[in-house]
């Protein structure tokens, strides 16, 4: 696993990445914070990263911060 730190409101977010799995269309990617795992993708046409529709989902806010510094990261 990989980890990065992600700031979002005046906090920093310890952020693992746990696994990626890229097709043609979009990007899937769960990722480990305060011990819960969250999967999001990123639909490549739109640029923008989704919740996948579970028991956690990340803040709009938050998910935008973590898709950023994936996008720089991954380098997508």
């Amino acid at each position: 696993m990989t980890d990065f730190k992600v700031e979002f409101e005046n906090r920093f977010y310890t952020t693992y990445l746990e696994s990626s799995e890229v097709s043609a269309d979009r990007v899937e990617v769960k990722i480990i914070m305060y011990s819960t795992v969250y999967a999001i993708w990123k639909d490549k046409n739109t640029g923008q990263w989704h919740n996948h529709i579970s028991k956690f989902e990340l803040s709009h806010g938050l998910l935008k911060a973590v898709g950023e510094k994936l996008d720089e990261f991954l380098k997508l």
